[in-house]
């Protein structure tokens, strides 16, 4: 009871501090675009309707709703990271340093007030500041990923009790503006589930609900409203919309989740069950619009960073499905072609997503496309950099071995040299020395990577300069291929 009665004074407190902070508030209206950036608040935050609710706060501040005060203090924070990360000549003095300090504080004051609205009872805008106060804790609390994880799947929970997993057409009294935003946030959650359940080492659990949840319409968030009686018709894929993105990543995710169960497999599945999924994500891939697929950089005048950014994370997302899928490969007892198939895809998606790494950190430096959004090259992409490297690394072992003994490692036609490897790796060495604050596993990625470069150097004498400059496949001439 005395803990209900400080978390709200807490509360009540904070509002009146947000309603006569002006600080606070160009925060919140200046960046409140870059959560388009934040996947996944994309989907949960129709941006009218915030809006309007937003202007009715601010004529009377002590009568919003607790849930949405959550909702509000998760975005002030989400807000808050990105200010103190950005430099804006046209910001109020001290800005930047007090949305540092302010960050956390009003991270906890949405902890506070979903706890006063009880959000077991789900209230309006329960999901919503849920999966916002996620993103909370991902981007303020270093290393935060399991706790962010078990967030994610009392939200899901909270989701199934409220019928998420069931299309809103089976329920005539939900409107059609509900209805949309209900699928966009049963969306948000199947993919938030599938990636951050593979980053923990656990399996997911959406993946095996029963749903007939439809995707969300590729409609801007101006299309409908909270008083639209009928959806309009969808937009076309070549609209960029602000679930755009989220649709062309469902497709992708919803294979990626196939295979990342595959690796908790009690039995090991076969080349049969493989191939299968290998097929339905290049079927995903080739559905991706062509707006949001990876381009030269040079190609990119005009294009927003946020549009950039969706293209590699797709492009990411792909390439970590091929990753897990066919790394199995590299030691399974499986036929010869199809190891050697396997480790082409799996040097070719290594290699991709290092040349992309080099991309953007040259992007992220002053004058780059990414240098208002430096948060973005240190963040959960920096483990699936990692997951390049190592099966670079795993590669060039198994090479060395081959080697030890004098013979030629079989490998399969790789257009990569191991020179050209090599360079790759020193080039993300590089940029994971640069960084201020590297998190342990990115320096545990750091000694590994030297520790394959110096192995390099050792194991690739002068002797052996000229088959450095051959393939990987080295031995495919002298099996007659």
């Amino acid at each position: 009871m005395l803990c209900a009665i400080a978390i709200e004074r807490s509360t009540t407190a904070s509002v009146q501090f947000v309603s006569n902070n002006r600080v606070q508030h160009i925060v919140l209206a200046n960046n409140l675009t870059l959560t388009k950036i934040a996947d996944p608040l994309t989907n949960v935050i129709h941006r009218p309707a915030f809006q309007e609710q937003y202007r009715k706060f601010w004529e009377n501040p002590s009568n919003a709703p607790t849930m949405w005060l959550a909702l509000l203090f998760g975005l002030l924070s989400i807000s808050s990271f990105f200010f103190s990360k950005m430099v804006d000549p046209g910001s109020p003095p001290g800005a930047s340093s007090n949305s540092a300090v302010e960050g956390p504080r009003f991270k906890q004051l949405a902890a506070a007030a979903l706890v006063l609205a009880d959000y077991s009872k789900t209230p309006e805008h329960t999901l919503e500041a849920l999966i916002t106060y996620g993103n909370c804790e991902y981007f303020w609390s270093r290393g935060a990923l399991m706790r962010t994880w078990l967030l994610m799947g009392l939200v899901a929970r909270l989701a199934l009790r409220m019928g998420l997993h069931r299309d809103p057409d089976n329920f005539p009294n939900i409107t059609p503006f509900q209805g949309e935003i209900r699928r966009r946030i049963w969306n948000t959650l199947e993919q938030i589930d599938a990636l951050s359940s593979f980053q923990i080492g656990l399996p997911s659990m959406i993946r095996t609900i029963n749903s007939d949840t439809r995707r969300p319409q590729n409609l801007m968030d101006a299309d409908f409203g909270e008083h639209t009686l009928q959806l309009p018709p969808e937009r076309p894929m070549e609209d960029f919309t602000p679930v755009t993105y989220s649709i062309s990543k469902l497709k992708l995710c919803k294979v990626f989740a196939e295979a990342a169960a595959l690796t908790h497999l009690v039995i090991l599945p076969n080349e049969a069950e493989i191939l299968k999924i290998d097929k339905q994500l290049q079927e995903a891939k080739s559905l991706v619009p062509p707006i949001l697929r990876v381009k030269p950089m040079h190609l990119c005048i005009g294009d927003s960073p946020h549009l950039i950014i969706c293209r590699f994370n797709l492009e990411f997302l792909y390439n970590k499905t091929i990753i897990i899928l066919h790394r199995r490969f590299l030691t399974d007892n499986v036929s010869e072609s199809q190891r050697k198939h396997s480790r082409r895809v799996l040097v070719e998606a290594a290699v991709e997503y290092m040349q992309h790494h080099k991309i953007i950190y040259e992007e992220s430096l002053p004058g780059g496309r990414f240098t208002k959004i430096p948060w973005y090259l240190t963040s959960l992409k920096t483990a699936d950099f990692i997951l390049a490297a190592v099966i670079i690394c795993l590669i060039l072992s198994m090479q060395f071995r081959g080697a030890a003994n004098d013979e030629v490692a079989e490998l399969d036609e790789c257009p990569y040299t191991v020179a050209e490897l090599k360079g790759y790796l020193e080039s993300s060495y590089t940029i994971w020395k640069t960084l201020d604050q590297p998190d342990p596993d990115t320096l545990k990625a750091t000694q590994m990577i030297r520790a394959m470069l110096d192995r390099i150097e050792t194991m690739w004498y002068p002797s052996r300069e000229s088959n450095s400059e051959q393939s990987l496949s080295m031995g495919s001439s002298s099996s007659g291929m």
